[in-house]
């Protein structure tokens, strides 16, 4: 996982070589769960119909209150090394590796110190995040990571062809370079392109369309200039509508951008409409250092006395995903429905920094020369397992009934948690003291919006069965309000608990995967592995239940 001049390695643990041992399954022991399943009964028929008054819950509360206060003591003074630790931390060992597992906070300016502290404290070999290759590409967006922190392999080679014997011996590098691909390139993986390549200084930046036929096949080089103002993808679109066969692109720096990915959502729709298409740009490109490109471009001025330059590039297999336009909308669609994607563009629209956390992992992962690797799942398959999930067969109406059932035992651990897991009451607590008052403020308008249009939505897509009842005679006027309520309150018991199994659950299953098999891979040179885990306070209790379980 170390490349021969030890950058650190992003990549995607569920594909991890070499981890082919199958993963332990979890442990089924249908008495214990016939006892539980009879104890969540009692529990939550205590809690449903015990007759004590409001007056008496106060006292309830408070008692809880003061025993979970003490028993969060008593875990803090016996619990090895949790003073050395910062307090959103669980420590676990299994098989010979020690998991070092820091429950987060999106929003809170307390996480990224934690993850460097931890880090710093358990030395582990490597980092792992919970996020995907593109969210993590997303949270840099405006501070791109470059390919001095990444693996090589990630990156495109490019043959220079044509040559002068002057520039060939002034430039020895210059016969092949390395360079990054775009995301829409996939489309032609596996062909050659090839070209001879042209500047054209009147347009150095690519900013405007060339002529049609001015560039007949070429490879345009251009500048990466403001980045903001015009995107690659928009600028690909300008060299093809002057005939081009493909761009390269000269970075600022001599650092290489990761990728080049497609530029945020509304500027994309914008570029859409330019355009009068929502397909991706027609021609490949890619992106080469500063002193690759100014000798490019000496080069080219040399070979105006002699044959031209061309540029030869096998096009490789990309895993990165590109997301069509249409995908895009969708899942935007389907992000501000759930009010998700409301709550968090409002909380960044107010300038509260949303997952700080990742990104300062990955930044000390480089300073300590480990991989970091991400260990969450693609959102690829999200609106399949919603589907699936929101799917009112008998076997899911069951899992939403056991949910509901088990939430006393959820809220009991919840004040009184083992000694493994991440207090998460305590946890939040901390987090929302280091809170601005700028963040409290955009989280509780952010909260409040959100449950707003997602409660609305719910409203609006129930209004259709009011109405068929009503026409059917089911429902007479009189009970409409009723009904409309009853439905209501039905269809959240039922897609509350299973959105919690789509996206928090089945998450937290494919997390434990890529811990056991980095972990694997790890114990494989020494039998002995340290791991520093970074994930939402949510993930984290369901992971390290499962590590405890079923091991490393």
């Amino acid at each position: 996982h170390r490349g021969a001049t030890g950058d650190v390695e992003m990549q995607e643990t569920l594909v991890s070589p070499g981890a082919d041992q199958p993963i332990p399954e979890e442990p089924f022991d249908r008495h214990q769960c016939l006892v539980w399943l009879l104890v969540d009964l009692v529990a939550s028929g205590v809690v449903l119909f015990c007759p004590v008054p409001w007056d008496g819950w106060y006292v309830v509360l408070a008692l809880l209150f003061l025993a979970g206060l003490l028993w969060r003591i008593f875990l803090y003074q016996t619990t090895p090394n949790r003073k050395d630790l910062p307090y959103p931390v669980a420590v676990v060992y299994s098989n010979g590796t020690t998991l070092y597992l820091v429950g987060t906070l999106h929003i809170s300016p307390r996480c990224p110190t934690d993850v460097e502290l931890t880090m710093e404290a358990s030395q582990a070999e490597v980092v792992m995040i919970e996020l995907d290759a593109e969210r993590l590409d997303k949270r840099r967006r405006g501070g791109n990571p470059t390919s001095s922190s990444f693996h090589t392999d990630q990156l495109q080679e490019i043959q220079v062809l044509g040559l002068s014997e002057d520039t060939a011996r002034e430039s020895q590098s210059l016969g092949s370079l390395l360079s990054t691909p775009a995301v829409w390139n996939r489309r032609w993986s596996g062909s050659q392109m090839r070209g001879r390549l042209v500047e054209d200084v009147s347009n150095p930046a690519g900013l405007r369309p060339w002529g049609p036929t001015l560039l007949q096949g070429a490879l345009v080089l251009i500048d990466s200039g403001d980045r903001q103002q015009v995107s690659m993808a928009r600028r690909a679109w300008h060299a093809a509508a002057g005939g081009a066969a493909g761009v390269v692109v000269v970075a600022d720096s001599e650092n290489l951008p990761l990728r080049v990915t497609h530029e945020r959502l509304c500027a994309r729709v914008a570029t859409a409409l330019a355009f009068r298409t929502c397909s991706d740009p027609p021609i490949p490109l890619l992106v080469v250092s500063r002193q690759a490109g100014e000798e490019l471009r000496a080069a080219i001025r040399n070979a105006q006395r002699g044959s031209p330059v061309e540029l030869s590039v096998l096009i490789r297999q990309d895993t990165y995903p590109a997301r069509s336009l249409g995908w895009e909308l969708c899942f935007g669609c389907v992000l501000m429905g759930s009010g998700v994607g409301l709550m968090y563009g409002l909380i960044e629209l107010a300038g509260v920094e949303v997952g700080a956390e990742f990104v300062a992992a990955q930044d000390k992962a480089e300073v300590m020369d480990i991989p970091c690797i991400c260990m969450d799942v693609s959102m690829d398959g999200l609106c399949g397992r919603l589907g699936r999930q929101l799917r009112p067969t008998p076997s899911n109406i069951y899992n939403a009934a056991r949910m509901w059932i088990t939430l006393p035992r959820l809220l009991f651990h919840l004040v009184f948690p083992k000694a493994w897991q991440v207090d998460l009451l305590g946890s939040a607590v901390l987090h929302v003291l280091a809170f601005k008052l700028r963040t409290c403020l955009a989280y509780i308008l952010a909260v409040a919006l959100a449950s707003f249009v997602s409660s609305t939505l719910i409203v609006w897509l129930l209004r259709g069965v009011e109405d068929t009842a009503r026409a059917a005679h089911v429902v007479q006027a009189d009970d409409q309000d009723s009904f409309e309520g009853w439905i209501s309150i039905t269809v959240q018991l039922f897609a509350m608990p299973q959105l919690l199994q789509a996206i928090l659950l089945e998450r937290d299953e494919a997390m434990y995967q890529a811990l056991v098999r980095q972990s694997r891979i790890g114990k494989s040179a020494s039998g002995q592995y340290r791991m520093t885990a970074v994930c939402g306070a949510a993930h984290a209790n369901g992971i390290l239940g499962k590590v405890v379980s079923r091991g490393l």
